[in-house]
This record gives C-alpha cells, structure tokens and sequence, in this order.
C-alpha cells in the first residue's frame, strides 16, 4: 500500500452516498426511456436575426446565400442563425457533413439558448474528436453537446479559425434533444445491484444503462473490443453544473441520444460517467468489467478507457466526491489491467480529424490523462485537469497488493533454436508468483514455474520452451497466465499473455515447371487425406513455410494420368492471422490465398490446383504457424473422367425446414439431388455445392462426403453464431450424399451449382485448369476501378476473348473469388452479363476479414462475367484458375 502524498492529506473525501428522496409510496422501477431527437438545418430563421447581437451584414450575407456557397467567396468567414418558439429541448450539438477535403481547422461555434429565465450566457463548444473503428462508418463530425435544461430557442454562431482556410463546414445543423422523463430518476439506484460485474476484485458501486433509463433499441451495432487496457482518460460533459440529483438519468439519456442520431456513432462514446454527488454510471454497453472501445477521444480509443464528469469544470471546481470516485473508478479498471496509475504509457494514434497527433505515431502518456493530452481541446476544464496529479495518486493508493505492467520478454522464438522467454513484472510488495504455461490450441497444461518477488526483486519467470517432462513443446500458440499473492493471501488479478513458439522456416527445393495438362474430366472422390502436419512426426508450418506434396499414387489416386486435383484444404491452431496459397509445383505462386485464416480459428476452404513438377503441389503458409491439413476430394483424369454440368443454383437442402433441426454430432443428415435435365439422380457420380452452415451455439465442422464415406476432416468449419459459406465437392452414391456435424450443432443449408455424370449419359463439359490469372482487383484498378466496390453495386468483368485470360466461346469459367477490408458484413454473387442475378450468394462476408470461394459461373455476352454486391462497401479480387469450353 502507498502512503498518500502530504496534499492528499489535508482533502476531506465523504463518503460518495447521495441522499435520495424519502417516499412513503412505492418506488418507480427504472425502464427505458426513448430520447426525442430533432434536427435542423442551420439556416437563418430571417435576415434581422442576423443583424443583432454583434453578427456583421458579411456575416449574414454569408449565411443566406447557403452553407455549401460559402467556398471561394471573399471574405464570408462565418454564419449565425437563431431559432424561436421551440418544442422544449435540454441540449443541443451542432454536426455537419463528413469528408470536406478543404476543411482543415476546427471551426469555432459557439451557442446560447432562451428559457424561461430568457437568454443565457454564450459558450463555445469544444469539437469532437472524430472516431475510428465501427463507429467511423456513419460518423458526422461535430461538437460536443451542451447540457442547457428546459429551452425553447436558441441562436448558433459559426466561424472559422484559419487565417489561410475560410471554409465553414457544409449541411451543418443544430441537433436537440428531449431526453424524456421517467418517474424512477428520482430514485435510481434503489432498485438491484448498483453494476454488473459483482465478481470483480474492488469494483466500485456503479449504476447500470438500465438505471439511467437507456434505450438499447437505439443502438447501432454490438460493442467492439480492444485487446487490453493501458490508458483511462479524463472528460468533462460541459454544461451546467447545478444539476440536481434526479436529473442526472435525463443528462445521460441526452448524451447517449446525441451521440448515436447527430454524431453517428454506434452508441455513447463513454465508457462511464460520474455525477457531481459522486456517482458511477455506466456509459458505453458491452460490459463494464471488459476493454470495451468506445468513442471518447480521437485517435487513441483503443487500448483506452474513459469516465465524463457530467459539468463544466472550466468554471467550477470538482467535488471531492467526483475526485474520489473518478480514482476508485481508475484504480479498479488499471489494476484489472495491471496498469501502474503513477506510470506512463504509449498508444499508437489512429489519427482523424483535428487529433492532435497523425495515425501511426507512437505517443506516451501519463497512464491517467486527459482529454487535453491528446485532443485539441480544453477539455476536461482547467479546474478538473488540476486535480489530475491528485486522482494519481488516490488511485495508487487504492490498489493494494497488485503487480504492474507483465510481459513477456519477446512475442515469439524459433522452435529449436535454444531461446527462451522471460515474462517480468514489478509488485507492490512482497508476493509469491506461480505461471501457468497452456497450450492455446489444445488448452492442455505444459508448464509450471513458480518463485517469489519483492519492491526491490521484480517477478522473472523464465521459460525454456520445454514442458514439464522436459521435451522442447511444438511449435504453436501458448497462454503464459501468471497469478500472485501477497503473506497475507490477498491475491492479484491473473494475468495472461500469448507467445508463439515459431517453426522454423521451410522451402521445398526449385524445381522445373511442367507443362500445364489440356481438357480434363473430373473423378470425385470421398475425402482422402494426403498431408497432414499433426501426424507421423510433422510440424506446423511457420511462417513461409512451404510443404510440396506429390499427389499421383497416393491412396486411391492412380499413379498416373491425373492433371490437378480438387483440395479441402483446413487450418487450426493459427498463432496469427494469415493466408495459405496453393499452386503447381515449379509454377510461378499466386498472389491470391486458397484459404484465409483468423487466427485461433478453424477454417477450411476448396481449392482446385493442376499438378506440378513431379505431379506435385505445393502450399506455403504467409504468417505466423498454424496446422495443416489437406484431403483429395476428387481429381481431374486424361483418361475415365465425367463431364460436368453447371446449374442455376438450386437449393436442395436447409435442415431448418426439417421436422429434425440442426444437424448434430453424431446423426447424419443425408440429401439426396433431384432428377435434372431427365438424368436421375443415381446417374450422377459427383456434385458441385455451395454449402453455408448459420446459427451454431459453438465452434464446430462439418463433413461432406457420400453416404459410404468415413472420413470426419473438416470440409467447413464454423465458429459460433457464425454464417459460413463454402463451395465443396462431394462423392454421391446412388445420387445421395451426407452431412455430419462435428464438436456442435448446426444448421446447415445446401444449395448445388453443377454435377457430374459419365459422358455416355449425358452431355457436359471437360475442365481446362490454367495458371491462375487475376482478372478483377478494386485495390490497383484491375478490371474495374480503383476504389472499394459501394453497396449494391454490381461489376462488369470481362474474362474472355482476344487477348483475355480465356479464349472466346468459353461456356464457364472457375473463379477464385475473395472479398477483402468490408467495412461491414455484405454478401457477393456472380452470374453470367446478360443472365439473372442468382438468389443465394457465394460469398458472406464479416467485417474485415479476409473472406474467399471458388465460384464456377458462365460466361455471358462480350465475354463477361457480372459480380454484384451486398450492403456493406468492400474490395473484391478475383482470379481465373481454370474454364469450360
């Protein structure tokens, strides 16, 4: 424990208890209030408002002749506007239109309103640090929001403040907000626990989201989260200070409706905010107890915290009820996160708008700071900012027995090379430390190493990349957790930190290229397995890595006559985001991954791959390591092979229209195809599907395979309440083939997009693999413009023809389709120009990741090929692996 500096000494902190209305009737219970928004374009109500008041006749002229005139107008500097005879509002922001390039200061706005007192005072509002992240997609900059009470008008001044830009923002408009009212603000906190997460060490009491009343139908989109916590950051609201208690609830309300319907952001950009009385409240949802990001100052929201004091401490000092709850607030989101409250601290900035520092840069900061250290801004107000050394150190002197700042010595070594990593960190006091070495993967135990630590001894847990038993571990990703407790058993928050025990780097020798095979049929197979890193001694592959594997004679393969072959291809245990490219050995390497990889996410993927030198294949993984695994599900022979018929996707199964349900380990689900084209089903041999498994309650695969098939590789993986969608090939036996479910239940929707059958029962199409060929890339302005593909749109490439990647009169040709930085979920299809656009699509996307299928689709008029997409704006790439003539 911390003995308090001399100035602590002589403040007198009450206890943060607020005394609440005595009733004798029964108390309201808190409920959701729905927060009225209005807003108005800022625009003169009429010319003689704008000549009062000290507003000049330029001025005025400069707002009449309308916002987006304004530029390149000599000496129009600015606007003014009033507003009267209002419905009733009690507080108000001003935003305006996002992406103005010749915008380059912060204008100055400063606003007053009229009650039922008449006019108040004049104040200028602060500008709001522009966000990142989820909340950056529907963001409209502008002001912070002012508190103002009851108030039915209000007059905005608007100017610039460059010499050299005379630029005011375009669409500018005044937002106002009616918070509602509820019977229970009176009252809050009298009903249930004061927060959530009970279970955590030294949490203060905190008021819940439900106690302030907040709507959570407004907002936008689930919480996002930062990886840990190394920085709380200070604000004030602004606003009056006089506030009494019950209307604290109606103050929140506003702020929150403010921040999501005039600025845009997907919810209040606090994480918590604290009343004058010396209150906690719950700001941003997502989990007080959690590193959630939150909108609160530009640049550096990650990583980060933030608590509001609701007022203006520009005019006013802080109680001492705010000061000691904002450092019991501090203490226990910093010890959680191990954070030294009298250290420093560096967080990368983001960059944005008006930010004080560019993205990229690296900036250090007191580990409790300022709105002001980041932001060009006064805030938290001179008065609350002076306090600042005094929070410090009540929140050091809170903590306890903790340990500060663990890490590890380095993120990664080489598997093998004799390394070892060191995790250190200091402590308050004497305390015994044990760390907890885990497989991340399996979740199996390695490692225990324990010792003891002092002030003047730090904790230096040396591992040697051995287990208990004393053999070096695999290469792959590992939990170091380490816990401590101080003579007396008081324990400190785990810590857990991830390593990677990095295999070495492999490259396959260079050998010749051959020579690519010419029109092929196609033999589907049941999954066979021909590589696979977690067997017969292999290692994962790090990063680099490469692995040629040579196909013909393997299994059931014959030994020769096979051109290229049709691969499942699944990762697991990936230490990193990364990718995995497939291609004939001896042949130039794509730039397109068969198979992108979340790390410590299962994930498989179709590849189709002629053979190389030596009938072989080779893989390299990009990053990080991760396991392999690698089935045939079918090959393409110059002798024996069927033809292939491509249909309009047809759905032929989706287990949530059947009585059954979700498809479960260990009951089998078996589909059987339709007649088409008058072949019956039991005429196919194989089919081509687009496969999507929905609504799983846990991380889990599927196999595909036929009904005599015993192989439970995963053909598609899914994490939980997950929509994946994959293409796969399958086997069929009498026209039938089954899905099993592995480790959960799924749903699982079918849909086919071509089959198989002998050329002597029908008609159809050999395959021509080629080098793989990128025909479409939004990232340079390959086949299309050079910018991210907008909602809804659709894309004209062509594919065929003179000079084209194929020749003209192709029927169809393989795709190797991949959606890339979506800044939302978003959905793409392709189909032939001229056709129709089909009804289910081929790729689902998620929110920055990586995302690709193989997509066979027909050529239509001119030699091209139609991709259409979703609602969400992404890039798009795709490449040209082979075709139908």
């Amino acid at each position: 424990m911390r003995s308090l500096p001399a100035v602590l000494l002589s403040l007198t902190l009450p206890v943060a208890v607020v005394a609440l209305p005595v009733v004798s009737v029964p108390q309201a219970r808190p409920h959701a209030v729905a927060p009225q928004v209005r807003s108005i374009p800022l625009a003169p109500s009429n010319a003689s408002d704008l000549h009062g008041r000290g507003t000049s006749r330029r001025t005025a002229m400069g707002a009449l002749v309308g916002l987006t005139g304004l530029t390149g107008l000599t000496g129009l500097t600015g606007l003014s506007a009033t507003r009267r005879h209002l419905s009733s509002f009690s507080l108000l922001g001003v935003t305006w239109a996002p992406g103005r390039a010749s915008l380059t200061s912060a204008p100055r706005i400063s606003v007053r309103t009229h009650g039922s007192r008449g006019w108040g005072a004049w104040t200028t509002l602060d500008v709001a640090d522009a966000p990142s992240g989820a909340d950056a997609q529907h963001a409209r900059p502008g002001t912070e929001p002012l508190w103002v009470g009851a108030s039915d008008g209000y007059q905005v001044r608007v100017s610039t403040t460059s010499l050299t830009d005379r630029t005011v923002p375009s669409n500018l408009r005044v937002d106002l907000v009616d918070p509602g009212t509820s019977a229970a603000d009176a009252t809050a906190g009298a009903h249930g626990p004061a927060q959530q997460a009970q279970a955590a060490a030294g949490a203060p009491a905190i008021l819940t989201r439900g106690e302030w009343g907040a709507d959570e139908s407004l907002r936008r989109s689930g919480p996002s989260y930062s990886a840990t916590i190394k920085e709380g950051f200070v604000h004030h609201t602004a606003g009056t200070n006089g506030y009494p208690p019950e209307q604290v609830p109606a103050i929140l309300r506003a702020i929150y409706a403010f921040h999501v319907k005039g600025n845009g952001w997907s919810d209040i950009g606090y994480n918590f905010l604290v009343d004058r009385f010396g209150r906690l409240w719950e700001g941003r949802y997502g989990g007080m107890d959690k590193a959630v990001m939150g909108a609160h100052t530009g640049g550096f929201n990650v990583d980060s915290f933030a608590v509001s004091a609701i007022g203006n401490y520009d005019k006013v000092a802080p109680t001492p009820e705010m000061i000691d709850a904002i450092a019991r607030l501090m203490a226990w989101k910093l010890a959680a996160n191990h954070r030294d409250p009298l250290g420093t601290t560096v967080l990368t900035s983001q960059g944005g708008v008006f930010t004080r520092y560019p993205g990229g840069r690296a900036v250090t900061f007191n580990v409790i700071s300022a709105h002001r250290d980041a932001g060009d801004t006064s805030c938290p107000g001179n008065n609350l900012y002076a306090q600042l050394p005094t929070i410090r150190a009540l929140t050091a002197s809170y903590l306890g027995t903790t340990m500060f700042d663990p890490a590890p010595s380095t993120p990664s070594a080489i598997y093998g090379s004799g390394a070892t990593i060191t995790t250190t960190a200091r402590v308050s006091n004497d305390q015994a430390w044990t760390m907890q070495v885990t497989d991340s993967c399996t979740g199996a135990s390695v490692r225990t190493l324990s010792g003891a630590a002092s002030t003047a001894v730090p904790i230096a847990a040396t591992w040697d990349l051995r287990d208990s038993a004393g053999a070096p571990v695999r290469p792959g990703g590992y939990a170091l957790t380490l816990s401590s407790a101080d003579a007396a058993g008081v324990p400190v928050a785990p810590w857990t930190g991830q390593v990677t025990v990095q295999a070495a780097r492999t490259t396959p020798p260079v050998l010749p290229p051959s020579l690519l095979p010419g029109r092929t049929g196609f033999v589907p197979l049941d999954p066979m397995k021909i590589f696979d890193t977690r067997a017969g001694g292999a290692l994962p592959l790090g990063a680099g890595g490469q692995v040629s594997i040579a196909v013909p004679g393997v299994g059931r393969l014959p030994t020769s006559g096979v051109t290229a072959v049709a691969l499942s291809i699944a990762s697991s245990c990936a230490t990193s985001d990364t990718s995995v490219v497939a291609w004939p050995t001896g042949a130039a390497r794509p730039s397109t991954a068969a198979l992108n990889i979340t790390a410590r996410t299962p994930t498989s993927a179709l590849a189709v791959v002629p053979l190389g030198t030596n009938g072989a294949v080779t893989l390299m993984n990009a990053a990080g390591t991760t396991e392999l695994t690698v089935h045939v599900v079918g090959y393409y022979a110059t002798v024996g092979g069927q033809v292939f018929r491509q249909v309009r996707p047809l759905r032929i199964y989706d287990s949530r229209q059947d009585p059954a349900g979700t498809i479960a380990p260990g009951l089998d689900r078996a589909v059987t195809l339709p007649a088409l084209s008058g072949i019956p089903a039991a005429a196919m041999t194989g089919a081509l599907l687009n496969v999507t498994t929905l609504s799983s309650t846990a991380a889990g695969s599927v196999t595909v395979q036929s009904t005599a098939g015993d192989e439970d590789n995963p053909t598609l993986s899914f994490r939980a309440r997950s929509l994946v969608r994959s293409r796969v090939v399958t086997r069929l036996q009498s026209g039938t083939f089954k899905l099993s479910a592995h480790s959960a239940a799924t749903h699982v929707i079918v849909d086919l997009v071509g089959w198989w059958a002998p050329p002597e029962i029908v008609g159809g199409q050999l395959f021509q693999p080629r080098a793989a060929a990128r025909v479409l890339d939004t990232r340079y302005g390959i086949g299309a413009a050079r910018h991210r593909v907008a909602p809804r749109a659709v894309l004209s490439i062509t594919v065929a023809g003179r000079g084209r990647v194929v020749p003209a009169g192709v029927r169809a040709v393989v795709l190797n389709l991949t959606a890339r930085d979506a800044w939302s979920p978003t959905s793409v299809s392709a189909w032939a120009r001229g056709g129709r656009r089909p009804l289910y699509a081929d790729l689902s996307v998620t929110s920055w990741r990586p995302t690709a299928n193989l997509v066979v689709v027909r050529v239509g008029t001119k030699g091209r090929v139609m991709i259409g997409n979703g609602s969400g704006s992404t890039n798009l790439v795709a490449e040209v692996v082979g075709y139908y003539p």
